[in-house]
């Protein structure tokens, strides 16, 4: 049947075993023919309905983010924020945004750990001043207020107390 590459060995298939062979590779290649014609056949079905298919994929998708959504939320102990409008003043003084945080934690530390914040920016602040030693506390509440603007913005509820209000900012700076 074959030799080796040296030419010491010589490869022998007795004549009984040869057509035994030829139909073992007959029905490997019948075999290899019916998985294509199947999987082609698949193709053709999962073609007709790709516009369905692509539908429900988007669906499951939405579900899927909702309910990560409520998880988090629900991990968080988080509530609805009121997003309020920018009210611009004749002064042009104020920069026209308040915000309503009451006991906001920062959404990526522990919340059993975490201290948390109040910031409230009325009609009457025009600016909000943040001092302290260097031990990161200034640095978390800026993060806390800036996740959770960027949170309710996203239609997600933030870690913080029932009547929260947040502008919707038109850029976030970190």
């Amino acid at each position: 049947h074959d030799q080796s590459a040296s030419g010491a060995t010589l490869f022998i298939e007795p004549l009984a075993i040869v057509e035994w062979n030829n139909k073992f590779k007959e029905l490997q290649l019948a075999e290899r023919d019916e998985i294509h014609r199947i999987l082609f056949a698949l193709s053709q079905r999962v073609a007709e309905n790709g516009t369905v298919l692509n539908t429900m994929v988007e669906a499951m998708a939405d579900l899927d983010l909702a309910c990560m959504c409520a998880k988090y939320a629900e991990d968080l102990r988080a509530s609805e924020p009121e997003l309020v409008a920018f009210n611009s003043r004749p002064d042009k003084q104020h920069p026209g945004s308040t915000i309503q945080l009451m006991h906001a934690r920062h959404p990526l530390l522990d919340p059993e750990q975490v201290v948390p914040i109040d910031v409230v920016l009325d009609e009457d602040t025009y600016a909000l001043v943040i001092t302290g030693p260097n031990t990161g506390g200034k640095t978390v509440a800026l993060k806390t207020l800036g996740l959770c603007a960027l949170m309710a913005q996203s239609g997600m509820l933030i870690p913080a107390a029932e009547g929260a209000e947040v502008p919707c900012f038109p850029a976030v700076f970190a």
